[in-house]
């Protein structure tokens, strides 16, 4: 069964970074999309702005305006924040969390 997967990077690199990733997706039937956060890769608004919430939201919206159910988060490094609170704030839309040597915050 294909699946969808969104590949959320870390903190010094881009969608790019997930390239090989992807095709291997691609060839095993799967959708796979990378998306560059603000600040990185492509995406480019003034960095004194970008907050983690301006990461959430935009990962947020994406998933949302593309119509994406069922979709496996990927991540690695500082997404690992990005990809938690993205599945905490639409969870019905998230099928699983793959982190790789990502960031994890502990609530207590």
């Amino acid at each position: 069964m294909a699946e969808t997967f969104l590949l959320v990077h870390g903190g010094s690199v881009g969608a790019w970074s997930w390239a090989a990733v992807v095709r291997q997706l691609e060839k095993l039937g799967h959708r796979a999309l990378a998306v560059d956060l603000p600040g990185r890769g492509e995406n480019r608004p003034d960095p004194k702005t970008i907050t983690l919430s301006t990461h959430v939201d935009f990962v947020t919206g994406y998933i949302e305006v593309r119509g994406l159910d069922g979709v496996i988060l990927v991540t690695n490094s500082m997404g690992g924040l990005v990809t938690t609170s993205v599945a905490q704030r639409i969870p019905q839309r998230i099928k699983a969390l793959i982190f790789i040597s990502a960031i994890m915050m502990i609530d207590r």
